[in-house]
């Protein structure tokens, strides 16, 4: 844990121009895991289709909650100091990470996000005091 920005640094050499999210977990033995995901898109389609999709939604899970999935689906309990993204996460993502009971993230690229509604949710979010973003580049 003493590595953080380590991790986080040889991380960003996986996702070259990509967005990814990573947490740094614990399993049932209180073994440390990492977890880590760039988007992906959703079952059923392959990344050509879900590119072509342009309907309200996109067809792509976003980093941030894959790895909150990931972490519930293998029984892996996320140390809330440890969450990491490399740009702003999607309103969605928030409102996802705020309801697995989180509030604190660390942002890659606070000016950044997939699209306009992650900057703005950030900022309402921030000015409500419901979250905290520790910039960590």
């Amino acid at each position: 844990r003493d590595q953080w920005k380590t991790l986080i640094n040889r991380t960003k050499t996986q996702y070259v121009q990509k967005p990814f999210a990573l947490a740094l977990a614990t399993d049932e033995n209180g073994q440390v895991r990492v977890l880590h995901a760039c988007e992906h898109a959703v079952v059923g389609y392959s990344d050509d289709e879900a590119r072509a999709h342009h309907g309200k939604y996109s067809l792509f899970q976003q980093p941030l909650n894959r790895v909150l999935m990931g972490a519930r689906r293998e029984g892996l309990k996320i140390d809330p100091d440890y969450m990491y993204s490399s740009h702003v996460p999607t309103a969605r993502e928030w409102v996802d990470f705020i309801g697995a009971g989180f509030s604190t993230l660390h942002v890659g690229d606070i000016h950044t996000s997939r699209d306009e509604h992650g900057l703005q949710a950030m900022v309402q979010l921030l000015s409500a005091g419901v979250i905290s973003v520790r910039q960590t580049v």
